[in-house]
């Protein structure tokens, strides 16, 4: 804390108390205490603050500056490089494994140059078919013969000894209005996967049309790859891992 009485000036003993210059001199006077009080006061009371933020000021120097490089460059010269070996980048891998698959045991009917000919004669041919493990897929072309009709293949694993049906779907197709396509696709049980495995299939297109009477008939028309079916065997095939 400070105060009035920390400030005096002095006088001298034979100075007029009375005199207008005494009260002139004690205004001013006055008035220099009171500026130098709040001097006092406003100098100890920020000072500090700025004394700490000229603490907290940092700075930054550039290694240029500071007579460094601003940047380090190495050179390599071949020698240097005689460590790096690619061949310890490569994969080698001699292993192998075994793994079944269902293999085709016909050549594929839409591949053949005769397919066109094949069908207006037979009404109804298997065109391709793709195996992904245990799915078979495929299509089937018909000669568009009545606005009633459905096509199945029927399968054997057993050497015919027991066979199942397995409808196909119908492919819609404003492109060709003398032939259409059907679509099937057959999911076969894991357990069934060993060596020596065969399946066999053959493909049946249903119509059913009428008379000049209106009598309805029906008529099937049937693919079995002239006599030896569409079959397939589960074989072993090697790959490289």
């Amino acid at each position: 804390m400070y105060s009035l009485d920390m400030l005096v000036w002095p006088l001298s003993d034979d100075f007029n108390f009375k005199s207008p210059k005494f009260h002139t001199k004690i205004i001013n006077d006055f008035s220099y205490l009171i500026i130098k009080f709040y001097q006092l006061i406003f100098s100890s009371k920020y000072a500090p603050e700025e004394n700490s933020l000229s603490k907290r000021k940092k700075s930054v120097q550039f290694a240029d500056s500071l007579g460094l490089e601003l940047a380090t460059v190495i050179i390599e010269s071949d020698n240097d490089l005689d460590f790096f070996d690619e061949s310890q980048f490569e994969i080698k891998s001699n292993a192998q494994i075994k793994q079944l698959f269902l293999q085709p045991l016909f050549e594929q009917p839409g591949l053949k140059s005769n397919f066109i000919s094949c069908l207006n004669e037979n009404k109804v041919l298997l065109e391709i078919t793709n195996q992904n493990h245990s799915e078979l897929s495929g299509f089937i072309r018909v000669l568009n013969l009545s606005n009633n009709k459905r096509a199945f293949i029927r399968c054997t694993i057993d050497n015919w000894k027991s066979h199942f049906d397995l409808a196909c779907n119908f492919v819609p197709s404003n492109s060709n209005l003398i032939t259409e396509k059907f679509s099937f696709l057959l999911t076969l049980e894991e357990s069934l996967f060993e060596e020596g495995f065969k399946l066999e299939f053959a493909v049946c297109y249903e119509i059913e049309s009428r008379d000049i009477h209106s009598n309805k008939s029906k008529h099937s028309y049937w693919d079995n790859n002239n006599g030896q079916n569409y079959k397939y065997e589960c074989v072993f095939k090697t790959i490289s891992i």
